[in-house]
């Protein structure tokens, strides 16, 4: 019973497709005969469960009866491919979403910039000043064009600040 308790701790230890597989393949031929079928098929279990939390899904690790045909060789290549793509995948989906993410803080960038420049010429220093501390608590492009038409409708630096914190007052509720 102890080599099963080892089996199942360096199947644990595993923290890689490129290292999980192999591992279960190593830790499988350790307990060959027909009567430990039913443990090898656990730690294909247990394998296939460290694999889908690692992948987010299961696609790519091959059956047990594959890995029992094969005794693994190929059946590694495969699964490490399959967890490549995956990981590649991710990686290019997390990419496009810092850039999105870095595009949207530009663009408020700018259109704080552009905000603030607006309502000093319009209003004055001191209330560009104002303004800027207030618009670090606006997220929303619309937000951010709300206020740039104000600044045109608006007939003073403090009605513009008074309007300005009246958004943000309605934000936080």
């Amino acid at each position: 019973m102890d080599n099963r308790v080892s089996a199942t701790v360096r199947l644990q230890a595993a923290g890689t497709p490129h290292t999980l597989l192999p591992c279960l393949l190593e830790e499988s031929a350790r307990f060959p005969g027909a009567g430990d079928e039913a443990f090898r098929r656990a730690l294909h279990a247990w394998a296939r469960a460290l694999w889908e939390h690692k992948s987010g899904g299961g696609a790519g690790f091959p059956a047990f009866e594959e890995l029992e045909q094969t005794k693994g060789a190929v059946m590694a290549t495969v699964a490490e491919a399959a967890w490549d793509r995956w990981d590649a995948e991710v990686r290019a989906e997390a990419f496009e979403r810092g850039i999105e993410r870095g595009v949207e803080r530009g663009v408020r960038r700018g259109g704080v910039r552009l905000i603030s420049r607006q309502a000093a010429l319009k209003f004055g220093s001191e209330t560009r000043e104002r303004l800027a501390g207030l618009l670090r608590d606006l997220a929303a492009q619309e937000d951010l064009d709300r206020v740039g038409d104000w600044i045109l409708e608006c007939g003073s630096g403090e009605e513009l600040l008074s309007r300005v914190s009246s958004l943000l007052a309605d934000r936080l509720e």
